[in-house]
């Protein structure tokens, strides 16, 4: 089967960013590119599903003349790019942005709080800002990040990160066992040039119940 019968065969496009569209320096191939709009001239549709937040990926899709939905946030966020309106937002919101507020407000780990298409770190998260500068440019330094005022709206917050020894996690998830059903905490090793013996801790809304028996172990911090 020739790559034209091939085309036809499928509807949708449907890719990372990192680690998979972008290389190391965050471009894409002109031959990828290439490819793509000769799917977009067959009818294929194309779009794209990234842990990165809408801001971090806007002008990515945009390149591709993407005009329909993109996933940001792992699905956390589904924004049309014509319109660049937010058509889902998924938050941790009410009591689970209240128990996970608590849990962090005394604590050591290095905070990152995903706000409405941005990022919130204080003192404590410096070190690591970097690490999530990839998702989006609009990264903003707080006396207290766990007073953010995005703690305090209605809408909530899309999600936490939080970066410290093994032990900090693993307290840190062990303190929001009871409320895992609301905040869903996912701890890993972080391994990463300059984090050696680091852990993380991805705090986000828990997936519908089609889309966690549908999903996955998650791609994150910086691998998506």
């Amino acid at each position: 089967m020739n790559l034209s019968a091939r085309a036809t065969r499928f509807k949708l496009l449907a890719t990372d960013l990192d680690g998979t569209l972008l290389d190391r320096s965050g471009a894409i191939h002109e031959r990828d590119r290439r490819a793509i709009a000769e799917l977009q001239r067959r009818g294929v549709a194309v779009t794209i599903v990234t842990g990165r937040m809408y801001s971090g990926t806007r002008d990515l899709a945009r390149s591709l003349l993407l005009d329909g939905p993109i996933g940001c946030l792992d699905g956390s966020a589904i924004v049309a790019v014509r319109e660049d309106r937010h058509l889902v937002s998924r938050a941790l919101a009410g009591e689970a942005g209240r128990v996970l507020q608590a849990a962090l407000a005394g604590g050591s780990p290095a905070v990152f709080i995903l706000g409405h298409d941005q990022i919130f770190h204080d003192a404590r998260g410096a070190p690591f800002a970097q690490y999530v500068r990839g998702w989006t440019s609009r990264i903003t330094h707080v006396d207290d990040v766990t007073a953010a005022p995005h703690w305090e709206t209605e809408a909530g917050v899309a999600g936490v990160i939080a970066v410290g020894t093994k032990e900090e996690i693993e307290a840190l998830v062990s303190g929001l066992a009871p409320a895992a059903a609301l905040v869903a905490p996912v701890a890993f090793p972080v391994s990463r040039d300059g984090f050696a013996g680091h852990w993380a801790m991805v705090a986000r809304p828990p997936a519908p119940p089609r889309a966690a028996r549908c999903s996955g172990s998650p791609r994150i911090m910086g691998s998506t």
